[in-house]
């Protein structure tokens, strides 16, 4: 067979597939969509943030209704702390703690589930501090893959979010 593509691609072909925003409030605009423990309040009337004061340790402030990650599947979750004056935050996804943040600034982390659980923001230590925002959303490995158009047709494959296979 003769190839009339079999060079390198141009742009986007094997890039990461991201998936959709999976947390409804991402940018705590409506109270009633967080379940928040005791000392944080999720404030829309300052332009959407969870406000933390003098949180106890190890409590997690999860959407509601409840968000759950699938086991064996990895998230791109992002953290924007406003400010951060004691304790830190550690983003859960399924089982799942990501790193330790203990400053202001946006932290962006990729996370296996290791469970079908749900997906919170935890506090370590006693915290007090305000979050911007929390975004959580489904990695789909790389959305296709172009192989080489041939003589008599192209050959080209999509991956199946669902399934998880690939596509012909």
């Amino acid at each position: 067979l003769m190839a009339v593509n079999d060079t390198i691609p141009a742009s986007n072909i094997n890039a990461e597939a991201v998936g959709d925003e999976i947390i409804e409030d991402s940018v705590f605009e409506e109270a009633s969509e967080w379940t928040a423990p005791t000392g944080v309040t999720v404030d829309p009337a300052a332009s959407g943030v969870a406000n933390y004061a003098n949180v106890a340790d190890g409590l997690y402030l999860q959407p509601d209704p409840v968000v759950n990650a699938v086991a064996g599947r990895v998230y791109r979750t992002e953290l924007n702390i406003a400010n951060m004056t004691e304790g830190g935050y550690k983003v859960r996804v399924g089982g799942t703690e990501g790193t330790l943040r203990t400053s202001a600034g946006t932290y962006t982390e990729d996370i296996t589930a290791a469970e079908s659980t749900y997906i919170a923001v935890k506090n370590e230590g006693e915290t007090s501090g305000n979050l911007n925002s929390y975004s959580v959303k489904e990695l789909h490995g790389y959305d296709y893959y172009n192989a080489p158009a041939y003589k008599f047709g192209i050959v080209s494959s999509v991956y199946d979010k669902d399934t998880g296979a690939m596509k012909t």
